[in-house]
């Protein structure tokens, strides 16, 4: 009966099947009375959703902080598609306001307001939402128009800014903003602040800006007497728009001569200049922290320590928490010159990650050890800066890294020039722990070691960690008239390996540019399109791809200029080697030092610069 039951089940399927037709492996047929033909199942469009447009907030062009009172400049998100409505979280400020059709906030606010994080939220008719998170707040402001003063406020924590006399000075409304859990802005009118002995402010509160008129004309001076400004454990301390001269530490164990930032705290300087300031024996002659520290269109200038100092001769940064992950350096568009340390960081000491962009170092020392501008344990970004005439008595004319544990560095579209080192690495001494580093489109001319017996490496000495590879890069630069009282007129290595590519060595005639530790792990590597005007920095011979030794690069004989930028570069001859030498799939960086594009005219140029 199974069987018969089988036989008849599978007749049926044949009779449904005959008004089917198969054609080219593509079943076709109708359902039911009058129905259509079913679509092509080999069109790959089939059952295919829609692509939803995009839909995001790419951006919102908030101020950090709204004055109260003043109404702001109104703000549209920047948004990619379309919205059918806006919503923000937690309420705006009373006085402000938000378009819930257009997202527009506006208005002018009418209380203080703490700085609280907002979630502007885009709604999508398809049910999508797109956040962006932005905060800001509306601070207490203070006119501290009567001097300095030496009375504290009168009565703390009551919204008003005047000491027993009722005036308003920069003392009184310190003492105001350090009792209010709103963040306060203390405005200094054009004048000469003058501090007698041991007289410095204390800023203990989370959020203060002291903001004077123009950094030429408000000037906080410490006479030589006193340290000016000390921030507490965690607090935030901004200054704009003002000097801070002649500020003085008081003693042995008081470190930061102009200012002192405590644990974990930041502190942030814009346009500004530090001058002859000094921590007679200890570290940071203008600035002192153990927390982070934001610095842009800074002046740092003279900056010695009296006595006997210590590291940092302008800043000095010390990783007391151990929280290296957290506290940051960030220098931008500043000028550290003629700054000194006793020990490390002729300008910059920093145990914690350092970004440094668009700045110059210039004339700055140490008087024992190493790092003539800067000395680095944390990780180091460089960028479109200058390092000229900088010294160290050590290592590392111009900069030390002293790199720990998965560290890697970048130094690009940079210039080093006339820094030295007596002992090792005339620009540069990295010394790694199992890291790297990448320096790319920079310009290195006359840098020098001058020790009899151990000056390795003229413009870059590199002890690396032991182990053979390629994480040490050098990438499309140019490097001239390095000198080494003993090995590697240009670069020394030992314990690691450093990778060449695209990169310009010219040097002293006849002398070794390169030079490696061989008994100790060193070498210095090609990846190909390398020159060197000598045969040292390659055994037995550079072998890869466009590689030239004993071969004049022939440089622009007018040197170092800016070439249309705002950093030292050299331009190469008309008939140099180096012109039109990498075919276009083997050129690595898409920009020179100067931002020009690679290539020009269908061929890469080898160095920094491209013509």
């Amino acid at each position: 009966m199974k069987s018969f039951k089988f036989i008849g089940l599978l007749a049926g399927i044949l009779v449904s099947m005959s008004s089917c037709r198969l054609n080219d492996n593509q079943i076709r047929g109708q359902y039911g009375p009058g129905a259509n033909p079913s679509p092509d199942l080999s069109d790959p469009a089939v059952d295919e959703p829609p692509v939803p447009e995009a839909f995001s907030i790419q951006d919102l062009s908030v101020s950090n902080y709204y004055k109260k009172g003043t109404a702001m400049t109104p703000v549209m998100p920047d948004l990619v598609g379309t919205a059918e409505s806006f919503t923000i979280d937690p309420s705006l400020p009373t006085g402000m306001s938000l378009n819930s059709t257009t997202g527009e906030i506006s208005g002018a606010p009418t209380t203080e307001w703490a700085e609280v994080t907002y979630k502007l939220s885009a709604h999508h008719a398809d049910g999508r939402q797109a956040d962006f998170d932005f905060s800001f707040y509306v601070p207490y402001e203070f006119n501290a128009d009567s001097g300095l003063g030496a009375l504290a406020d009168v009565n703390p924590g009551d919204e008003l800014c005047a000491d027993s006399g009722g005036d308003c000075t920069l003392r009184a409304a310190l003492t105001e903003a350090n009792a209010l859990s709103i963040p306060s802005i203390i405005h200094l009118s054009a004048a000469t602040y003058s501090f007698p002995s041991t007289s410095e402010l204390t800023a203990s509160n989370g959020n203060i800006t002291i903001m004077g008129v123009d950094k030429l004309t408000t000037i906080l001076d410490g006479q030589n007497q006193s340290r000016i400004l000390s921030l507490a454990d965690n607090g935030k301390l901004g200054l704009e728009n003002i000097s801070l001269i002649n500020g003085r530490s008081s003693g042995p164990g008081e470190k930061g001569g102009a200012i002192r930032a405590g644990l974990n705290s930041q502190l942030v300087l814009k346009d500004c200049r530090m001058l002859n300031n000094s921590a007679p024996f200890e570290d940071g002659n203008a600035v002192y922290s153990e927390g982070s520290i934001y610095v842009e269109a800074c002046e740092f200038t003279g900056n010695i320590p009296t006595t006997s100092g210590s590291d940092g001769g302008a800043i000095a940064v010390f990783d007391v928490s151990g929280s290296l992950s957290t506290n940051l350096v960030n220098i931008k568009s500043s000028q550290f010159n003629n700054n000194q340390s006793r020990y490390d960081g002729g300008a910059i000491y920093s145990e914690i990650d350092v970004t440094i962009e668009e700045s110059k170092f210039n004339g700055n020392s140490t008087v024992l050890y190493d790092g003539g501008a800067l000395y680095s344990e944390g990780r180091v970004i460089i960028r479109h800066s200058e390092f000229i005439n900088n010294v160290s008595p050590y290592r590392g004319g111009a900069i030390n890294i002293h790199g720990l544990w998965d560290q890697f560095h970048t130094i690009e579209n940079s210039y080093f020039g006339g820094n030295r080192a007596t002992s090792r690495g005339g620009a540069i001494f990295f010394d790694s722990a199992a890291s790297g580093f990448i320096i790319r489109n920079s310009t290195f001319v006359n840098n020098s070691t001058t020790h009899p017996t151990a000056g390795d490496g003229g413009t870059l000495y590199v002890r690396g960690d032991g182990y053979p590879g390629d994480d040490q890069n050098i990438e499309n630069c140019t490097i001239s008239g390095s000198s080494a009282s003993q090995n590697g007129q240009a670069i020394a290595t030992v314990f690691g390996s450093v990778a060449l590519s695209h990169t310009i060595i010219n040097d002293v005639p006849g002398a070794a540019n390169c030079w490696w530790d061989v008994a100790n792990s060193g070498i210095i590597l090609s990846k190909g399109y390398n020159i060197d005007s000598g045969n040292s920095c390659g055994l037995p011979g550079w072998s890869q791809p466009g590689d030239l030794e004993s071969t004049d690069p022939l440089l622009d004989v007018a040197g170092p200029q800016l070439n249309g930028d705002t950093v030292f570069s050299v331009l190469l001859a008309p008939s140099s080697p180096a012109r039109d030498a990498v075919p276009a799939l083997s050129c690595i960086n898409d920009q020179d030092q100067r931002s020009v594009a690679r290539p020009q005219g269908g061929l890469c140029d080898i160095g920094a610069t491209e013509q």
